[in-house]
């Protein structure tokens, strides 16, 4: 049984979603995106069944992408070596998942701040995904998707 985590109140960033809210409106200024928005939409998965990605962002190429923000966390490997790796639970992945395949004409990704500054990302789903920041801000993990 895990802690019973704060609850989510829709329609309100919390400081990490609050912060990648202040890179995409940099990324905007830069025109490395045209739009981006907080918690567009809900993508009916089942019955009784939803996700709701926190941030839709359309980059200048028309591709939507939907950005799930997490907190990231050190990860110890087998070898004693360490990652960063973003930090949730398997049911959350799962949801992105399926998104992912039932919804394949956009691209999930959840996204992680970086001990060194910088967004890492996590890509879901067949779809290519462009870049979306300089390779010195972003990295990419496994997370066992």
């Amino acid at each position: 049984m895990r802690a019973k985590a704060r609850q989510h109140k829709p329609g309100q960033m919390n400081k990490n979603e609050a912060a990648y809210a202040r890179q995409l409106a940099e990324r905007q200024r830069a025109g490395e995106i045209v739009r981006y928005r907080f918690e567009p939409m809900k993508f009916r998965l089942a019955d009784l069944a939803y996700y709701t990605p926190d941030f839709e962002v359309q980059l200048p190429n028309g591709t939507i992408e939907f950005h799930e923000v997490k907190p990231g966390y050190r990860q110890k490997l087998k070898d004693g070596t360490r990652r960063e790796a973003p930090f949730c639970f398997e049911d959350a992945k799962l949801k992105i998942r399926v998104t992912a395949a039932q919804f394949d004409e956009f691209a999930f990704l959840i996204v992680f701040p970086l001990k060194a500054g910088g967004w890492g990302r996590v890509e879901f789903g067949t779809r290519a995904i462009a870049d979306i920041a300089p390779a010195d801000q972003q990295m990419e993990v496994p997370c066992g998707a």
